[in-house]
């Protein structure tokens, strides 16, 4: 028969001041007094029957009882506590934070994270809509959803894909008074502007993209203006105006909440990426998440 284990908050009290030598300094540690110390120690050593420690003058020493004792008992809290941290870690390790533009985060990354979940429902992902670059050795990141107009060097980037520009609307507009049938119409409605300068300093804005259609308005800097695109793509699908949109309109436009009015597009001359720490590309969340993503066919 397995023998009857004494009290664990009196081996760990023994423990505590078997390495200090000192009853206020173990309690000091498991945030108890050193009477209690003392009072575990006791019943330690009654219910072992033996004694562990000894004084000489005015310090303890370890008798040879609890000089047996304590190096296992000594492995023993170590192992417990390696096995309590490395639970934590692992659970932390499943957390995956990803960082991705505001935009792309609510229309097609948030959307479709169920799926992820489904397939990995070990990871816990979390996400950061922010149009911050990610600084790896600092922020709590592991993936960062960008462009790549940043110095990047160092990190694993995977392209997702390229941008497009174009304008879209509701279907209300095309047949309305004033109609939307080809781009001079545009003279008689609203243009909803982005500032698209904090998402990309190489973002098209309508005077490029009137330019490029062989436009010059007027009222091209009139209208609406809006911090993030999925503001303006939410107006548009209201009827408020005329947006430009980019592969972040795709899913609206499937559902036929948005129409593009005509078939003029510019290239953003843009590629939109997943970034991450090269040495940590291949560990099992960030793997995982990175051919998940893929995989999901990102609009472009």
């Amino acid at each position: 028969m397995r023998q009857r284990m004494p009290s664990i908050n009196a081996l760990r009290a023994f423990e505590a001041a078997a390495r200090h030598l000192n009853f206020t300094s173990a309690g000091e540690e498991l945030r108890v007094t050193a009477g209690a110390i003392r009072n575990h120690v006791r019943a330690l050593e009654q219910d072992l029957g033996v004694q562990l420690f000894t004084r000489i003058g005015n310090r303890f020493e370890l008798s040879d009882s609890g000089k047996i004792l304590l190096p296992d008992l000594r492995i023993s809290f170590e192992r417990m506590e390696s096995a309590v941290m490395r639970l934590h870690e692992d659970a932390s390790q499943q957390v995956l934070t990803i960082r991705a533009l505001p935009t792309f985060a609510s229309n097609w990354l948030v959307p479709r994270l169920p799926h992820f979940k489904t397939a990995h429902p070990d990871i816990d992902v979390r996400i950061d809509g922010s149009f911050d670059l990610a600084d790896f050795s600092r922020d709590q990141v592991h993936i960062l959803l960008h462009y790549d107009d940043w110095e990047h060097s160092g990190l694993h980037v995977e392209p997702l894909f390229e941008e497009n520009v174009f304008p879209v609307c509701s279907p209300r507009l095309i047949d309305g008074i004033p109609p939307l049938k080809t781009p001079a119409d545009l003279r008689e409605h609203t243009l909803l502007h982005v500032d698209f300068h904090a998402m990309s300093r190489d973002w098209p804005d309508w005077n490029i993209w009137l330019h490029a259609a062989g436009l010059d308005l007027a009222n091209a800097r009139e209208g609406a203006r809006f911090s993030h695109q999925s503001l303006a793509i939410q107006s548009a699908e209201q009827g408020h105006g005329v947006a430009l949109g980019s592969a972040m309109a795709f899913d609206s436009l499937a559902a036929g909440s948005l129409v593009k009015p005509f078939d003029v597009s510019i290239k953003a001359d843009l590629t939109f990426c997943l970034f991450c720490p090269t040495e940590a590309s291949n560990t099992h969340k960030i793997e995982a998440f990175r051919t998940w993503i893929v995989a999901a066919n990102p609009p472009h």
